[in-house]
């Protein structure tokens, strides 16, 4: 627990459970564009992606920002792999 005369918090290791409410408090930033460059919020489904493939063993290979025009909006590609050697089998 951190305390000092302005505010007392306490801090803990992030886990599954926790993604909601860390969706909710990135969300509340992005109005303010203060913090991020995001100009609309977050889903829970779109930050869990990333680490389904990461629990599978796929790691990050490439950021490629703004490469694309959707509906009107430029969007990233996040490019992962993961190394296959000739002896395994997918």
């Amino acid at each position: 627990m951190i305390v000092n005369e302005f505010l007392t918090f306490s801090l803990h290791i992030a886990e599954p459970g926790d993604l909601s409410g860390v969706v909710a408090i990135y969300n509340s930033t992005v109005p303010s564009r203060m913090v991020t460059a995001d100009t609309d919020p977050v889903t829970v489904a779109s930050r869990q992606a990333l680490g389904l493939f990461a629990t599978m063993g796929f790691s990050r290979w490439g950021d490629l920002p703004r490469v694309a025009v959707l509906d009107g909006v430029e969007r990233d590609l996040i490019i992962v792999g993961r190394r296959v050697d000739g002896e395994q089998q997918a």
